[in-house]
């Protein structure tokens, strides 16, 4: 896609549903979303060891990374992935469920200049192609909420299971958290 005036926003969302091929080598990066060539000022990415990536760069040349656990991404297997800016805070999605968050300052994502690539990353170092099947992918010029990503995930005729938002129960100097958990998520939560 061509750089377009229209998409220099201050704020922006990426989607997609990724099914990577079976049989990768231990820790390829498949690129489902970049926009910035040899800078990347933000993409999407979906690893063979199971987990999915983000990363946005700021103002001073710095990055920031999100990283989901390492059992989100199964190669055959369909996963919605998607990633979110709102000017302030930088979420990486798994299944519509926000997995890593970061508060962040000084970055303009409006001056960007280079190009959105989907299914590949062209940098002078290295080119970094998507292996397997996508859909669906979609980016929008404001950030998607969770609910909203929550809708995609139940419409999209993909999604594996029913992924339900908390329900909080306050009482008794204490809360109670209820939800039914994603069939991805194969370990433990302790808070």
């Amino acid at each position: 896609m061509n750089d377009n005036v229209a998409f220099q926003t201050a704020t922006f969302s990426a989607e997609a549903w990724v099914n990577i091929n079976t049989g990768q080598a231990a820790n390829v990066y498949n690129t489902v979303i970049s926009r910035g060539g040899s800078t990347n000022p933000w993409g999407l990415w979906v690893n063979s060891n199971g987990f999915v990536h983000a990363r946005i760069q700021t103002n001073e040349g710095g990055t920031i990374s999100l990283f989901s656990s390492n059992a989100v991404v199964q190669a055959g297997k369909w996963l919605h992935v998607a990633v979110t800016y709102d000017g302030a805070t930088f979420t990486l999605f798994a299944n519509g469920i926000a997995v890593a968050s970061r508060a962040v300052n000084g970055i303009s994502v409006q001056s960007v200049s280079s190009m959105l690539t989907i299914g590949f990353e062209d940098t002078p170092s290295y080119v970094n192609y998507f292996s397997g099947s996508m859909a669906q992918v979609a980016v929008f010029p404001y950030a998607l909420s969770a609910a909203q990503l929550q809708t995609h995930v139940q419409a999209s005729g993909y999604a594996a299971n029913n992924v339900s938002l908390p329900s909080v129960v306050v009482g008794d100097q204490r809360a109670t958290v209820n939800w039914t958990a994603p069939s991805f998520v194969t370990g433990s939560v302790i808070g």
